[in-house]
C-alpha cells in the first residue's frame, strides 16, 4: 500500500510538471549515488534479458534537485533504454560535469 502511495503521488507530481502547482523540495544532492542506485534497481531485468548495463559516474557531481523527481525521471530514461534495447543489447549510462552543468547520458 505504501509502494502504490507513493507511486501515485510521484505520478500527479509528473502531471505538474509545468504548472505553478508543482512543490519541489529542492536539495544539494551528490547526482552520482543516486544514478547508481537507480540503476541497479533494473540489475533483475537486465539480468533476465542479458543486457550489459554499464555506467561511468563522476562521484562528485552536485546538483540542486528535489531528489524524488529527479530519481522518477531517472527511472523513466532507463526503463525506456531496456524497453528499446534487444535481448543481449547493451546500456550505458553517464554522468559528467561540464561547464558547470550536470549532463545524464542514457545510451542504447
Amino acid at each position: 500500500v505504501e509502494r502504490l502511495t507513493k507511486l501515485v503521488s510521484q505520478m500527479r507530481n509528473i502531471s505538474l510538471i509545468g504548472s505553478e502547482s508543482l512543490r519541489l523540495d529542492c536539495a544539494k544532492t551528490a547526482l552520482g549515488p543516486l544514478m547508481e542506485k537507480v540503476s541497479q534497481e533494473f540489475s533483475t531485468v537486465c539480468k533476465e534479458r542479458q543486457l550489459k548495463l554499464s555506467a561511468r559516474v563522476d562521484q562528485t557531481v552536485m546538483v540542486e534537485i528535489d531528489e524524488t523527481l529527479i530519481h522518477l525521471v531517472m527511472r523513466n530514461l532507463i526503463s525506456n533504454a531496456i524497453r528499446f534495447t534487444p535481448d543481449g543489447g547493451n546500456i550505458s549510462l553517464e554522468l559528467a560535469s561540464r561547464a558547470g552543468m550536470a549532463i545524464v547520458e542514457v545510451k542504447d
